[in-house]
């Protein structure tokens, strides 16, 4: 008599119950999460930031921003931080970055910062002033 071999139907559900239990995106993290502060630890200046992710090593973001948050800013808090939510389709690539941009209300630059973006670390950006 031949013996069914129940092994690898075995190894297939051990598998896809791990893959549920870990996931959508088990290697990748889901959010990038940190603080934007002001340049000499001053206070954030009242406006509005637009974080957002760039990598200008490739074309593929150009235009266009797979993951941005708009958050307003007081004018007395030293230090805001935030959480982006990365898209499952983003491959984190060592020229990723995430910048950030300061405006007041009526459009006006006031301050730019920039960052790499490094998987399962918080990111510290700092918001420098805008030199016309």
């Amino acid at each position: 008599m031949k013996r069914s071999n129940r092994r690898p139907g075995l190894l297939r559900a051990v598998g896809l119950a791990a893959a549920i239990i870990a996931g959508p995106a088990a290697g990748q993290p889901s959010d990038l999460r940190g603080t934007i502060l002001f340049e000499d630890g001053k206070a954030i200046p009242e406006g509005y930031i637009e974080i957002a992710l760039d990598d200008p090593a490739t074309r593929a973001l150009a235009g266009q921003h797979p993951a941005s948050v708009r958050i307003r800013s007081d004018g007395k808090t030293r230090e805001i931080p935030f959480a982006i939510h990365l898209p499952d389709t983003l491959t984190v690539t060592p020229s990723l970055r995430v910048v950030v941009r300061l405006e007041r209300t009526d459009g006006w630059l006031l301050a730019r910062g920039t960052a790499p973006v490094v998987a399962d670390a918080a990111t510290d950006i700092t918001l420098n002033v805008a030199m016309y």
